[in-house]
C-alpha cells in the first residue's frame, strides 16, 4: 500500500523547480556574460573541485592518459566509483545507502577529491597554483 501523500510534497517539488531554474539562470549568465564555463568560479572566483574534469575525460576518450591525469588526477578514481555504483545497482536492483559497501567508496572519493582540490589551489598542478578571479559575483555583491 503506497504511503499517503503529505501536504509538503507539492512544496518540495516546487522548491526543487525553483532551485533548478535559478541554477540554469546562473549558468547561462556565467557563460554568456562572464566568459565562464563554471558557475562555481563565476560566483566564488576560484576554480571548482571538478575543474578540468571535462578536459580530462575528453583526453581519456582520445587515449591520452598522461594529459587526462594532468587535467584532473581524480577522473579515473571518480569513474571507477561510478562504474562500481552502476554494477551494484544492476546486480542488486537498487542502491541501498544504508550499506557500508555502497556509501564508503563515494565518501572516500569525495574526500580525496577535496584533498586534491586544496592541493591544486595551494601548491598548484603543472602550471602553478590555480588563480583567484577578482571579477567574481561574491566580491561584486559584497564589495570586499
Amino acid at each position: 500500500m503506497p504511503a499517503p501523500r503529505t501536504h509538503n510534497q507539492p512544496q518540495s517539488s516546487k522548491k526543487r523547480r525553483i532551485i533548478g531554474i535559478a541554477t540554469i539562470i546562473i549558468v547561462v549568465v556565467a557563460v554568456l556574460f562572464g566568459g565562464y564555463a563554471c558557475p562555481f568560479e563565476f560566483v566564488t572566483g576560484i576554480p571548482c573541485p571538478g575543474c578540468g574534469m571535462t578536459r580530462a575525460f575528453l583526453a581519456l576518450l582520445r587515449g591520452d592518459f598522461a594529459l587526462s591525469w594532468t587535467m584532473h588526477p581524480m577522473l579515473i578514481p571518480a569513474l571507477a566509483v561510478m562504474i562500481y555504483l552502476i554494477v551494484v545497482r544492476v546486480r542488486t536492483g537498487k542502491l541501498d545507502w544504508s550499506k557500508n559497501w555502497v556509501y564508503w567508496p563515494v565518501i572516500v572519493a569525495c574526500v580525496a577529491m577535496l584533498i586534491v582540490w586544496v592541493l591544486r589551489l595551494t601548491l598548484g598542478w603543472q602550471n602553478g597554483p590555480m588563480q583567484y578571479d577578482e571579477a567574481n559575483l561574491l566580491k561584486f555583491l559584497f564589495r570586499f
